[in-house]
């Protein structure tokens, strides 16, 4: 990510010195950490979530993940570091929800002595820490998960052919990875994709992929690289907030078609308040309900959304009155093309 600044001479001005702003920042929130106050739409029970150090290497070890969040970073410390703390509101992977199953697998692949202690040498010396990886440690305790155990860990011999498929931009499973783990295979294959993260971007990004998908499946060996679009960082979605009146306007059941509705309903208010006592409140989050699915939104302007979906991406919707009807529209585009219209009829 770094290098993807420090090669652009627009982000380079931007971000002169992004590592020792994360240090900066860091420290700060260790010092004194940042309240965020939600208010549930629906039950109207308030909770508090607070952000200090431990808080934020999480959050930013989740946004490294992928290239489609991987560009907020620099903004997300940037605002922060200039004590805008709605940034942590702002944040796609703030209210990230920890599933048991996805916990319990990561838990008990657990990590032998040797391994643990180099994280924990290590962990003094990295900037956001080991935490995303001594946290598995810890959740086996909570949730009283056996570890599998070194024979689970041990290396795989084999001579069965296979690909190996690796993002250049993947920040939970890199590169290393794939090269340590292939040792033990005698006919690995390597398509490494260039600027791709821990999404589809490894499947569907490029046509180049499937086609060296199906030249290993015929038997070929596989050693190449394939460059896809680098992320853009002048995407980056800065959020507003909104009076009551103007989301009470949008809220209501949409018609789409005859027999399908869309409903939308309030998501609910951030209340951040900073070290100094300072409070600030962001009212703009509704949520979209597709059924079975609901997308949480929040408006770029007084009248327009964004929302970003995984294997669609860059997703904005649009409410406007029809100046004929009189009846208030939603509408969705897709990279700019509108998708749907559908009339609000409640």
């Amino acid at each position: 990510m770094n290098q993807l600044i420090l090669d652009n001479e627009k982000l380079r001005k931007q971000y002169p010195d992004l590592k020792n702003t994360i240090i900066r920042t860091l420290t700060e929130l260790e010092q004194d950490p940042v309240s965020i106050e939600y208010q549930d739409p629906e039950t109207k029970v308030k909770e508090t979530i607070v952000v200090g150090k431990p808080e934020l290497e999480r959050l930013s070890i989740s946004l490294l993940r992928d290239p489609s969040t991987m560009v907020t970073l620099p903004s997300l410390y940037d605002r922060i570091n200039s004590n805008d703390y709605l940034a942590l509101a702002d944040s796609p992977n703030l209210d990230f929800e920890m599933e048991a199953m996805e916990e319990s697998m990561d838990a008990a692949s657990g990590m032998s002595k040797k391994r643990k202690n180099v994280f924990i040498k290590q962990d003094k010396n990295t900037i956001l820490g080991g935490g995303n990886q001594l946290g598995n440690a810890s959740m086996a305790e909570a949730l009283s998960i056996q570890d599998l155990g070194l024979e689970f860990r041990s290396p795989i011999q084999t001579k069965n052919p296979v690909l190996f498929i690796s993002g250049t931009l993947d920040g939970r499973t890199p590169i290393g990875n794939a090269l340590e783990v292939s040792k033990g295979f005698e006919n690995a294959s390597f398509l490494t994709i260039k600027n791709g993260g821990h999404s589809n971007d490894l499947l569907i990004s490029s046509p180049e992929i499937e086609s060296s998908i199906i030249d290993f499946l015929n038997g070929d060996q596989i050693k190449k690289t394939i460059t896809i679009q680098s992320p853009s960082f002048d995407d980056i979605k800065i959020h507003v907030s909104l009076s009551d009146e103007v989301v009470q306007k949008y809220l209501g059941t949409y018609s789409v078609g005859k027999e399908r509705t869309w409903t939308v309903i309030p998501k609910g208010t951030y209340t951040v308040r900073d070290k100094d006592g300072k409070i600030t409140q962001r009212n703009s989050i509704i949520q979209v309900r597709i059924e079975p699915n609901g997308y949480t939104l929040e408006a770029l302007n007084q009248n327009t959304f964004f929302v970003e979906i995984p294997g669609w991406q860059d997703i904005t919707f649009v409410f406007k009155i029809n100046p004929k009807t009189d009846e208030m529209e939603l509408s969705y585009n897709v990279k700019g093309i509108a998708k749907t219209v559908v009339k609000k009829i409640m």
